[in-house]
């Protein structure tokens, strides 16, 4: 009996210090830790727990862990429970309301456990919103990469020496146009460059991988259909302790679209040349345009000045040859092959400055019959006459 008595306190005594061990390590643990019923009323929760949702503990143990589950998250309880009845150990995710309103997100491990003759559900959690942000922050990260390499059709590469395996970005696959499930090895990728610049691409690789040359340089590729593109690659060597290559990564680049507009400019080069030497042609013209505007046209108007005499018209048709000055209106009238005699000219610089026939009479001392016997000689010369054109828009057009 003696033994039976010791040997079950000693048992009791071992229940004690497991039961110690077991509240020491709910009320310590870092991660939220709730014991509910069956019936989903909550009867155990340590700090962790009641800390993480703003609440005190015996706050937590007088409501319903209803309170704290979001719209989505309860849609999802009644499954969950089936499951974790039937026996599985469920590892997911809710959401919980915080006491100040926000919601956060939380992953749960939960199971079925006996207690004596009862059964709970033991349900630890982990506050993830830390992790979901360091998530969320590498998606946008490979997204902006992503995007970059595709607006710049820049893709990256790693070859790995020993495997003699490639690894591509999306990009790189689009630039070789091939199926982005195929994982090409390093001889398929030698039988895409082009015949011509094949020993330089070979050469370059060599250099890299033997002298720890940075690879870089432009050559092309050939891909489907025999279509022929310019790619610009860049590349350094890692290696190992014993400094063996095991490793080659870099950027590739297409260039197709570079290297056609610099053919073009090459073609352009000649235009360019020949659109210069047409400027200098025009430079010319327009210096001899100013000189015969200035010969024919605002000399002649300056003679017709007489002291005291200068009316607003005078001003204005000399103004206006002024700004005129660079045109070919002077050169074209006095083209040789229109034969106006210089008089006929100075009336024509009259009419296109708007000078009736009584006014270009009186600034010339001429009768107004000698100056409609100008008109006409100037009509038939210029080729006008009987014609529904008026000779001052005419010599205005020109």
């Amino acid at each position: 009996m003696n033994e039976e008595k010791k040997k079950s306190r000693s048992d009791i005594s071992e229940h004690k210090k497991a039961e110690a061990r077991y509240r020491a390590l709910f009320e310590k643990a870092s991660d939220g830790i709730l014991s509910l019923t069956l019936s989903g009323k909550i009867v155990a929760v340590n700090e962790s727990f009641a800390r993480m949702h703003g609440y005190s503990i015996k706050e937590i143990l007088d409501m319903s862990l209803q309170v704290l589950d979001t719209p989505e998250t309860l849609k999802l309880v009644t499954e969950r429970m089936r499951r974790i009845l039937a026996g599985e150990t469920l590892t997911f995710e809710v959401e919980h309301y915080h006491k100040d309103g926000h919601i956060f997100p939380l992953e749960v491990v939960a199971n079925l456990i006996s207690v004596g003759n009862e059964k709970l559900v033991v349900a630890f959690h982990r506050d993830i919103t830390d992790r979901n942000k360091i998530i969320e922050d590498l998606k946008q990260s490979e997204e902006t990469l992503r995007l970059t390499q595709e607006v710049s059709q820049t893709g990256s590469w790693v070859w790995d020496t020993n495997t003699n395996m490639l690894t591509w970005s999306k990009e790189v696959y689009k630039i070789f146009g091939t199926n982005t499930k195929k994982t090409p090895s390093y001889k398929e990728f030698l039988k895409t460059i082009h015949p011509e610049d094949s020993g330089r691409v070979i050469k370059a690789i060599e250099v890299c991988l033997k002298e720890n040359k940075e690879f870089d340089i432009e050559y092309r590729i050939v891909i489907t259909d025999n279509k022929i593109r310019y790619v610009h690659a860049k590349g350094r060597t890692l290696f190992d302790s014993d400094n063996k290559p095991f490793r080659m990564l870099g950027l590739i680049n297409d260039i197709t679209e570079r290297k056609k507009a610099d053919e073009k400019m090459e073609g352009k080069n000649i235009a360019l040349r020949e659109v210069l030497e047409q400027l200098e042609i025009e430079k010319i013209n327009l210096q001899k345009n100013i000189q015969d505007n200035i010969n024919q046209l605002i000399l002649p108007s300056l003679k017709t000045f007489k002291p005291g005499r200068v009316s607003s018209r005078q001003i204005n048709m000399l103004e206006k040859n002024l700004e005129n000055i660079a045109s070919s209106f002077g050169k074209k009238v006095t083209d040789k092959k229109f034969r106006l005699t210089p008089k006929e000219i100075e009336l024509c610089n009259m009419i296109s400055s708007d000078f009736t026939n009584k006014d270009i009479a009186d600034h010339l001392n001429l009768s107004v019959q000698t100056v409609e016997k100008h008109r006409k000689n100037i009509r038939k010369k210029l080729g006008i006459v009987n014609k529904k054109v008026n000779l001052q828009t005419y010599l205005q057009d020109l």
